[in-house]
């Protein structure tokens, strides 16, 4: 979506723009239904909290709904168009999506850290003190 934001600038025919409309259209369905299915039926929250989440994200998401046209009026104002606008609410698209890769990649170096230790006391014969909470990486992680 923010990648589509961005090149609309470069929009100047109606096909363009129809394009757009398209691609747009398909990457904020996936992102929503992407949304709900994590929201509501991961491990992500427990499931007491699920609700508080979802309308914590949906209060967020309508703030931010709500500020973005006064300013990017304010910023077609100041630069005299609405190119920064456009490439602003792309660049703030492009980031976002990049925070679930960096999740991704922290939640596994602490799972294979994790395996290292637990590797690590296997190795030097502690092995009879460790109990199956200790071995369960979801336990020592998400608790």
């Amino acid at each position: 979506m923010g990648a589509s934001t961005m090149l609309l600038t470069l929009a100047k025919t109606y096909v363009a723009l129809i394009v757009y409309v398209v691609i747009f259209s398909m990457a904020d369905g996936m992102l929503i239904t992407t949304f709900l299915i994590e929201c509501m039926h991961m491990k992500t929250v427990e499931e007491s909290k699920r609700s508080s989440a979802f309308g914590f994200a949906m209060m967020s998401s309508g703030i931010c709904a709500l500020s973005s046209p006064p300013l990017s009026g304010f910023m077609a104002d100041t630069f005299g168009n609405y190119i920064a606008a456009f490439l602003m609410a792309g660049g703030v698209g492009v980031i976002g999506s990049l925070i679930p890769f960096l999740l991704i990649c922290v939640k596994r170096e602490s799972e294979q850290n994790f395996d290292n230790n637990i590797e690590g006391i296997m190795d030097q014969g502690e092995s009879e003190h460790i109990n199956e909470h200790e071995l369960n990486p979801a336990v020592v992680l998400w608790t």
